[in-house]
């Protein structure tokens, strides 16, 4: 019987740890999810690459300022992070250049 009411002592005590976890995480969403902000910007900017044929000029160079200003905030994420997405971000910023270059010559 001890056995019994100790697991159930662990089991409240368990729960009252996670209810104060949530709680916390509800009332401080910048704590539980700070990645949001940056990661919902990339998405943003790189997702038009297959539109940027389309795009004018002032479109595509308003979407490579915005690379340029997320590129401050992937370098302050952990090491794997940053290193995949300035990858990402690289290749993105590139495409928007050659197409600028290249209506540049037409």
């Amino acid at each position: 019987m001890k056995t019994a009411s100790g697991g159930a002592a662990a089991s409240t005590i368990g729960l009252a740890l996670l209810a104060i976890s949530l709680t916390v995480a509800l009332l401080n969403p910048g704590i539980a999810l700070p990645e949001d902000t940056w990661l919902n910007e990339f998405d943003a900017v790189c997702s038009q690459t297959g539109d940027a044929m389309d795009m004018t000029k002032d479109q595509l160079k308003r979407l490579l300022d915005r690379c340029y200003r997320l590129q401050s905030d992937i370098e302050k994420q952990d090491e794997i992070t940053k290193k995949v997405y300035l990858k990402k971000l690289k290749s993105c910023r590139e495409l928007y250049e050659f197409v600028i270059a290249t209506k540049d010559k037409q």
